[in-house]
């Protein structure tokens, strides 16, 4: 789908000169939040939503045109993005929106505009970093019909990392799926009788470069061995020019292993990731 920048969000990275610098983001604030959501069908829990993993799924009991799904944390905080992947909005010709209450959840303010996706691709918000910090967020799915389930397979809420230099030069964004492995027929005569695609996926492969010793050992403490140790995070390598990639992803072949680059003590490491198409 996309990612969806709130107007004041999209200031406060231009005054920062990070409009189109790559983000991450892995740690899941709504994984150890408490959750309210609207009731499940069998084995459609709200927790499944916060494993990380795309096959199981939140399955909400649709009984209107509406369904929720909040998160209370332990400690305000001021979250400054939310997202989900592995769903079927699109199919169901449904919305979804970023909420937040202040007031215990007596009331709600939007966070984040309404968004319908045409696809079901991952859809991402990127909230507004000036906002008051609060414990209660929700997401507020509309447009749904009972009898046509709606299924979340992930749910993300929390912050980004944010890269300190932009890439383009060398970097494959997966416009198409990468990865495509066949089982051809040939004949004796060597003529193609005919292929079969047996798997499809793709895989991308960021570099970062010129990262001081400070941020690699202080900022990525956290998401490196999260995402050695193959558990999902959100990427975009170019997040307003081509918000349309936005990727969940996870650890495809090699650990980053962050290696000293010249005399000046930068960094860098490179990321490859498998990402997930619906």
């Amino acid at each position: 789908m996309t990612i969806v920048t709130v107007s004041g969000r999209a200031s406060e990275l231009a005054a920062l000169d990070q409009t189109d610098n790559p983000f991450f983001v892995w740690n899941n604030k709504a994984a150890n939040a408490t959750i309210t959501a609207t009731s499940s069908l069998p084995d459609g829990a709200a927790a499944n939503a916060l494993t990380g993993t795309t096959y199981d799924y939140w399955l909400p009991n649709v009984t209107a045109t509406t369904a929720l799904f909040q998160i209370t944390l332990a400690v305000a905080e001021t979250l400054t993005f939310a997202a989900i992947a592995s769903h079927n909005l699109a199919a169901l010709g449904a919305s979804i929106q970023v909420q937040r209450s202040t007031d215990g959840g007596a009331t709600w303010v939007s966070a984040s505009t309404v968004a319908t996706p045409t696809d079901n691709k991952p859809i991402a918000f990127r909230l507004l970093a000036a906002a008051s910090a609060t414990v209660d967020y929700r997401l507020r799915f509309t447009g749904l019909t009972v009898g046509a389930p709606l299924q979340v397979g992930v749910i993300f809420f929390g912050s980004e990392i944010i890269m300190p230099q932009r890439i383009f030069k060398g970097f494959s964004p997966a416009i198409t799926p990468t990865e495509i492995q066949l089982q051809s027929s040939v004949s004796v005569g060597n003529h193609l009788l005919g292929s079969s695609v047996v798997f499809k996926g793709s895989t991308i492969q960021p570099t970062f470069q010129y990262l001081s010793q400070a941020f690699v050992r202080t900022t990525l403490a956290g998401f490196i061995p999260h995402f050695n140790s193959g558990k999902g995070v959100f990427f975009a390598w170019r997040p307003t020019e081509f918000a349309e990639d936005i990727y969940y992803a996870w650890r495809s072949s090699d650990a980053i292993r962050p290696a000293n680059s010249d005399t000046l003590a930068f960094m860098q490491f490179t990321a490859n990731m498998q990402i997930h198409e619906p």
